[in-house]
């Protein structure tokens, strides 16, 4: 895999995006969470990926250095990423997004169907609605968002969360190590502020659709039991488990993510 710096037009005209790429074949898309870049979430199955698909892994805008300017919401990331398919007339494209990645492909497969061939949610898919009124206090309220951005700092982006995100902590890759020793308040803040940008899409994605979860992941929000919700919301789908893995299962098991995901890529 090689990574490229690709210049962007339409929407984007005169921005930049680096994206990662190799293979050929069948086009593959994948869209890494926000605990590091794409490489730390997909190296260990890209090269392997990469045998019988074109691969393609952007850096999400503002998660990476140099990787360009956040976004407000998570229609404009599916935006971005919809931009990126278009100026490498690359799609339509199978999307694997992981957490963060696994909310952007639903929002792409729902805003440019005509880009996304199938779908599949790993360890994450849609915001969680919140009760209008608690959603009006917490955009409105400091204190709130403050207490909001220690909560999610302490439980998803400090050290803790090696422990509940993986079966084996071991397995965490460096640059995940690293944030998670050192969390980013700005970026903390980022996902909290796109998370009440956004709102809850009442549509779902009509595409062929996978769930893929890590057993072990013990992440607010995110064990087993909200995959199986997911896929029972979504009728049609097809819910995988893996297991002796946590939020990232295709770092830690990245055979049987293969296994798994194989088939609705291959169709």
């Amino acid at each position: 895999m090689q990574r490229h710096t690709l210049k962007l037009g339409h929407r984007e005209r005169g921005m930049t995006a680096q994206v990662w790429q190799g293979g050929s074949s069948s086009p593959v898309l994948l869209l890494h969470g926000a605990w590091a870049g794409a490489r730390a979430h997909w190296s260990p199955v890209w090269e392997m990926l990469a045998e019988r698909h074109s691969v393609i892994a952007p850096e999400l805008p503002g998660f990476f250095e140099g990787s360009g300017e956040r976004k407000p919401t998570y229609a404009d990331y599916a935006d971005w990423v919809a931009e990126v398919i278009d100026v490498l007339q690359c799609g339509p494209v199978a999307v694997i997004g992981n957490s963060f990645g696994a909310c952007i492909a639903w929002y792409l497969a729902l805003r440019h169907g005509a880009q996304c061939r199938a779908l599949v949610l790993v360890n994450g898919g849609p915001p969680e609605p919140l009760p209008r009124a608690l959603r009006w206090l917490l955009a409105n309220s400091m204190l709130l968002q403050g207490l909001a951005r220690r909560h999610l700092q302490k439980k998803v982006f400090s050290t803790e969360a090696l422990a509940t995100g993986f079966a084996d902590p071991a397995r965490a890759p460096d640059a995940v190590r690293y944030g998670l020793g050192a969390p980013d308040a700005g970026l903390i803040a980022h996902l909290l502020r796109v998370y009440l940008r956004s709102g809850v899409p009442a549509a779902q994605p009509a595409q062929p659709t996978l769930v893929v979860w890590g057993a072990q992941d013990r992440l607010p929000e995110s064990d087993v039991n909200a995959g199986r919700k997911l896929h029972e919301r979504l009728p049609g789908s097809h819910f995988e488990v893996i297991e002796q893995a946590g939020h990232l299962p295709q770092v830690e098991q990245p055979q049987a993510f293969l296994r798994c995901v194989a088939p609705l890529l291959d169709a």
